[in-house]
């Protein structure tokens, strides 16, 4: 007969009491014991935040807590924006609040019935765990951001740890509050937002934050606790409204980032904050904790009697891509508040559907689900704004904002979707056409997007990626490029786009099916590539470049004009310079792939010089009345790559150079890259370079910019361009499935305005728009029954 499990937690929480009391509820003949280096009663903070998801998985797995608790939550349903004396609200968010001290009483008490043993003030050194607790089969390490348990396995745990930009502190306040508040306040040091909620009748939390040069314009460095409480009073005394702030170890900090990229050693496993940390802007960190602590007792419940180590990787099986997801959502919105002064030129419902939906998480779909009623508000004043930019008028038809056009010099788009440009690797060994290109490309414009883009096309043989690369070289690629446009262009309103590059070093290479950026494996079939510096893609496997010289770029630019009046001649509608992805111009910018000592090395302005040379002879050649744009990675994922000053700099370098749109894609730049996805992932580069101009650069109009990246459905197109984080929205690989995705799209909002179908297919116009638009219809009636739910009796 097995004997009963012993385990041993170290830090006394919310999470290592949750798994405490869910572990010893399941298994009485299991010894638990938990040790905390504060008193029981000890408490940081004020209140956390719990949403009405998480509240449900609570409720199923222990009923009894969850009775307990939910008498003591603070519940709304509201989310209000304060800002420059506007106060809006948007309605349908499920959220509840509780003390944070009240919680981890009703958790100890919870503990105590079913017979964990907990040990307070008492202090466990992590060099000694493991002798320490020899006989434990399991060791969780619960003990917290500041986790001395994982900084003493450093090796083995693989801790990230990044610390933001952004000063805060968290206060208390008497002050009620009916709602979720966040109140914006526009000092003479820069801006300033204090998060705030009720957690329970007559408390209040504040968290203030601020940037660095906010927080050391206002002195508060070289302020006590009490000292900064007395300033912020001071600052929001109109928002307090006469009461006063309280303090609980009420210090300055910045935001640590975790995440450990392994999350046990032999007994011990790591869970909370310990684990990875989440920004308090979407109040996530005790709910991640307690969520990992359902993660692992339900592991350890199923596998620990047999293997420990299986049990600990079910638990990081089970939760690392949610921990991820949510973390991910928590970097996105803290980004949005290190950078809110981006936003606050913006009109308010603007800057309202911005703070909604920063963390990407809420779309414009899910808010019309939540509050069509602060939609529509946001709508009519994007439209009258549009209106008053532009002369475009949809003040009556509304369409929104994803079927609105866009006028780029002469070109005239009849809504914000772009198909990306794809690889299609179809090409002959010569770099021609086949009929692949031709079905592909003509498919492809019957599907209602604005623009669609070609594949990267090559200027040169050289300059091919593939031998199944498509090149305009010759006679023969201009005409078989011209058959294509001419038939986008007499059936279709869709718009052609060319996106012209260089392969650089990481040419030469095999199908994008085969083995993707390594040679060809055909013997004789490979040419000498260059690049930048003379460092191979992938040491010891692909090629050695030539590090391109003075005559080798004099080359180069002769292709690219040469190609630049082919495209012209088969009448592209706008023509794309590719400078990303690690090709040869963009291994110019990256300081990773540039290591010149000569002038075009070093400096961003140096990297910059042979692509703007480039650029710019290709726009003297491509006419006035056609605009032209340029691809750019705007982060190579690693350190040491491409900043963001970089970015700023290239994109407005370009955008002086005649470019009328950034193309703003991310990555591709080395092989070791370590990308952080997620849905929309780049999204935030191309608001940075969309919105930055405005508030960092004097003198420097907006530039236009194209989001890609994970973009999946139209809610994301929508949310996308009502925050202003793009002016156009390219789709990829949705493309690669459904070419009918704008066409979907517009049924299912019911837009038919200046969206024509073509001829061919009008006959199944009125049967997708009926079938489509009730498809939606129920989902939105469905949402409109559903009962808000409200986690506290209803005597409360």
């Amino acid at each position: 007969m097995k004997r009963p499990l012993k385990i041993t937690i170290i830090g006394g929480g919310p999470g290592g009491l949750y798994f405490a009391l869910l572990t010893k509820k399941a298994r009485p003949d299991w010894e638990i014991q938990l040790f905390e280096q504060n008193r029981a009663d000890d408490t940081f903070g004020f209140g956390v935040v719990f949403s009405d998801d998480t509240l449900d998985e609570f409720l199923s797995r222990d009923q009894e807590s969850y009775e307990r608790i939910r008498d003591k939550f603070a519940y709304w349903d509201d989310i209000v924006i304060h800002r420059k004396g506007e106060k809006i609200r948007c309605e349908g968010n499920g959220f509840c609040g509780i003390s944070r001290l009240a919680l981890l009483t009703l958790l100890q008490e919870r503990c105590r019935e079913v017979g964990v043993k907990m040990t307070f003030e008492t202090q466990i050194e992590a060099a000694d765990l493991e002798t320490r607790f020899a006989d434990s089969d399991i060791i969780l390490a619960a003990d917290g951001i500041a986790s001395t348990i994982r900084e003493h396995h450093q090796a083995s745990f693989a801790p990230t740890c990044v610390m933001k930009s952004n000063r805060f502190c968290w206060m208390g306040s008497t002050r009620p509050l009916q709602d979720f508040t966040y109140f914006f306040k526009e000092t003479p040091q820069g801006l300033i937002c204090a998060h705030t909620y009720q957690y329970e009748p007559g408390k209040s939390t504040w968290v203030f934050e601020m940037s660095d040069d906010c927080w050391r314009g206002w002195g508060f460095e070289a302020l006590n606790e009490d000292h900064s409480k007395q300033k912020l009073e001071a600052i929001f005394a109109d928002e307090l409204q006469g009461h006063s702030l309280s303090l609980n170890r009420s210090l300055w900090r910045q935001f640590p980032r975790i995440f450990c990229n392994h999350w046990y050693h032999n007994k011990i496993v790591i869970l909370g904050d310990a684990k990875a940390s989440a920004h308090f802007s979407i109040g996530s960190g005790t709910k991640l904790a307690m969520e990992c602590a359902i993660g692992l007792h339900d592991a350890v419940l199923e596998h620990a009697e047999q293997s420990v180590q299986k049990a600990f990787q079910t638990y990081d099986d089970l939760r690392r891509t949610p921990v991820q997801i949510v973390q991910h959502n928590a970097d996105v919105s803290l980004a949005w508040f290190e950078h809110m002064q981006r936003s606050w030129d913006m009109d308010p419902m603007q800057f309202a559907m911005v703070v909604m939906c920063r963390s990407k998480s809420i779309t414009y779909d899910k808010l019309i689900m939540r509050d069509p009623a602060f939609v529509e508000k946001a709508d009519t004043e994007w439209y009258q704004r549009y209106f008053e930019q532009t002369g475009y008028d949809y003040r009556q038809s509304r369409p929104t904002p994803m079927f609105t056009k866009f006028r780029l010099r002469d070109l005239e788009l009849r809504n914000r979707v772009v198909m990306s440009p794809m690889a299609q690797y179809s090409a002959d060994e010569q770099g021609n056409l086949t009929d692949w290109h031709f079905v592909h490309y003509a498919s492809h414009a019957t599907g209602g997007m604005a623009m669609l883009y070609t594949e990267m096309t090559c200027p040169s043989p050289e300059a091919r990626i593939s031998l199944g690369c498509a090149g305009i070289w010759t006679d023969k690629q201009e005409a078989d490029w011209k058959h294509i446009v001419d038939f986008v262009h007499q059936h279709t309103d869709t718009k052609i786009c060319m996106q012209m590059g260089h392969s650089g070093r990481k040419g030469s290479t095999q199908l994008g099916w085969e083995e993707m950026d390594y040679p060809i494996a055909e013997s004789g079939k490979n040419w000498q590539v260059c690049s930048a510096s003379p460092i191979p893609y992938f040491e010891g496997s692909s090629q050695l470049p030539q590090m391109l010289d003075p005559a080798g770029m004099d080359r180069v630019v002769t292709d690219f004009c040469g190609a630049t009046e082919r495209a012209c001649r088969a009448g592209f509608d706008m023509l794309e310079l590719h400078c990303a992805h690690g090709y040869l111009l963009a291994s110019f910018l990256s300081p990773l792939t540039n290591q010149r000592h000569d002038e075009f090395g070093g400096s961003v302005d140096n990297r910059l010089r042979f692509p703007l040379r480039v650029f710019t002879e290709m726009r003297r050649i491509w006419p006035q009345s056609r605009p032209m744009s340029v691809r750019i990675s705007a982060c190579d994922w690693k350190p040491d790559g491409i900043t963001e000053a970089d970015i700023l700099t290239i994109a407005k370098a370009f955008h002086d150079a005649g470019c009328d749109l950034i193309d703003v894609s991310a990555g591709q730049t080395v092989p070791d890259q370590a990308p952080v996805y997620g849905r929309m992932f780049q999204v935030p580069f191309s608001e940075m370079i969309r919105n930055a101009p405005a508030s960092t650069l004097e003198h420097v109009p907006s530039m236009v910019t194209m989001a890609v990246g994970n973009i999946t459905d139209a809610g994301q197109v929508n949310t996308i361009l009502h925050t202003r984080r793009a002016d156009l929205v390219a789709i990829g690989r949705p493309h690669l499935w459904n070419p009918y995705f704008t066409r979907n799209a517009a049924a299912s909002y019911g837009v038919t305005v200046e969206q024509a179908w073509e001829k061919q297919y009008l006959a199944g116009q009125q049967q997708a728009y009926t079938v489509l638009a009730r498809d939606r219809e129920e989902q939105l009636e469905l949402q409109r029954k559903a009962k808000p739910k409200r986690h506290y009796k209803e005597s409360h």
